[in-house]
């Protein structure tokens, strides 16, 4: 009996709920699965080439690897976090080629590579700009003002706000370059599994990818700024485009001219599948099914639950408005109670307010790019605005065609404000006892003017939840260069 038969049944238990999360995660957005397309390509055009049967030690490494990732999924289940799970199949993946010997074949793949592109396929995206996005906006804007600084005295850098004259750019979340990064990331992984690079060029490779990422990023940044001052408005297609394709090819050169052909394998007999005695495949099999059922049926007991804070009071009157208040979902609701933290909402007039209190910002903050896209809101961000108040400003398109501007605050119990979860989660890695509060103020554009205005629904709700304002900067008020676009991010439905 082939080994990978026996122990199918055991996998396919392990990988079902994993795999359904990532089909969700593809749907909300089908660009991600790119990767894995690429994988699959590469994976039967190896195994359809003649080739040797798996060395042993292979076939040794590849179910010492499932085994391992048997009991990551099992540390998933009990801390009820579906990512380490998904992490699992990449090694799974790694195991599958090394079982079938890919690696021997004349067209060879390497699994180092083709788990590499299945990792690149789960919402590594999100992940990077979550975790690593505040800091990769201060390289990028520290990158662009030195290359802007070359040729402009008036050049000033305020965090990751570049001024120039009158006119300002900010480097927000979007422009951070973790986008480019991934792409050099998947292309970098195609040449690695084809074996177009090898040996000592891997991490050659690697290192051409993260340079190349920050370089690609650093000259767009350089080129829309350069544009607009030029009078050229960077943000129309498809001149907006276009700057962002040759700046990832500039990137992407280093790396292309790093790579070689691969060198063909030539066959030491035909390929045939390992083989176990029926006597031992049965048990092998049966007994990793039993494991399989009781990882995938774990009890679950989260580590990180947030502490329920107590409840959110919205004022009851903003001015000469009196406000509604509006009941969280079911959904909404079932997740506070799951994961701890608080919510609160009210309507203002035109204005709908969402508060979100949390001791867990990397699990309970989340942009409107997530929160509303997955419930069919368009979602771009329109800029950042710096200065005494920071907040990030949304263009937010609702399903029946309203057009809403959506302002977001976030507020750190120690004095410090963020525009965005990364930047939160930044200082919150820096301070874990620190409370984070999100603001969130959506109002139609067709009523911005008209009644009560939105600032003065911000101030009030920043004195009712005895929000500590952020130190003031000096300095005149300067008009945006252009306002950045993000791009539609994984969706997620209500306030997750």
């Amino acid at each position: 009996m082939p080994l990978w038969l026996s122990l199918a049944p055991a996998l396919f238990v392990l990988a079902v709920g994993p795999v359904l999360w990532l089909g969700r995660t593809w749907a909300e957005d089908p660009a991600s699965a790119l990767p894995f397309v690429l994988l699959l390509a590469l994976a039967v055009r190896s195994f359809a080439s003649p080739g040797p049967a798996a060395p042993k030690r292979d076939r040794i490494l590849a179910a010492a690897l499932l085994g391992a990732t048997a009991m990551a999924r099992l540390a998933g289940e009990i801390l009820a976090i579906r990512t380490v799970g998904a992490l699992a199949l990449v090694a799974d993946v790694a195991a599958i080629a090394l079982a079938l010997g890919l690696r021997h074949r004349v067209r060879a793949a390497s699994p180092f590579g083709l788990a590499t592109l299945f990792a690149l396929s789960l919402p590594i995206t999100r992940v990077i700009e979550r975790g690593f996005g505040f800091p990769l906006q201060m390289v990028s804007a520290q990158l662009a003002a030195g290359v802007l600084g070359l040729v402009r005295d008036d050049l000033v850098l305020e965090g990751t706000a570049i001024r120039a004259g009158a006119a300002s750019l900010s480097v927000d979340l979007p422009c951070s370059g973790a986008a480019g990064l991934v792409h050099l990331a998947i292309l970098w992984a195609v040449l690695v599994a084809g074996r177009h690079l090898a040996g000592r060029r891997v991490a050659i490779g690697l290192v051409s990818v993260i340079g190349g990422a920050l370089a690609s990023n650093a000259l767009r940044l350089v080129m829309i700024a350069e544009a607009m001052l030029g009078g050229h408005d960077a943000m129309r297609e498809p001149l907006h485009s276009v700057i962002g394709l040759v700046a990832l090819a500039g990137g992407a050169l280093p790396l292309v001219l790093l790579a070689r052909k691969p060198s063909p394998t030539a066959p030491a007999m035909p390929a045939r599948a390992s083989l176990l005695p029926v006597r031992l495949g049965l048990p092998l099999g049966v007994a990793a099914l039993f494991i399989a059922l009781a990882v995938a049926h774990a009890p679950a007991s989260p580590i990180d639950v947030a502490r329920a804070p107590a409840a959110i009071v919205l004022p009851h009157v903003i001015g000469d408005v009196v406000g509604e208040g509006v009941p969280l979902t079911a959904q909404e609701t079932a997740y506070f109670t799951q994961w701890g933290g608080t919510a609160a909402k009210r309507r203002y007039g035109p204005h709908d307010v969402t508060v979100v209190r949390t001791e867990a910002p990397l699990r309970h903050l989340h942009t409107p790019s997530e929160c509303l896209a997955g419930a069919g809101y368009a979602v771009a961000l329109l800029g950042v605005r710096a200065g005494s108040d920071p907040a990030a400003v949304y263009a937010v398109t609702a399903p029946d065609g309203t057009a809403l501007t959506v302002t977001v605050r976030y507020f750190a119990s120690d004095g410090a404000r963020a525009t965005s979860p990364a930047e939160a989660a930044w200082h919150w890695l820096n301070a874990p006892r620190t409370t984070w509060t999100m603001v969130s103020r959506a109002t139609p554009v067709s009523l911005t003017g008209t009644g009560l205005e939105g600032d003065g629904v911000d101030r009030a709700l920043a004195r009712a939840l005895d929000l500590s304002p952020a130190p003031r900067k000096t300095g005149e008020t300067h008009a945006p260069i252009a306002s950045l676009p993000t791009d539609f991010g994984h969706a997620r439905a209500g306030l997750r």
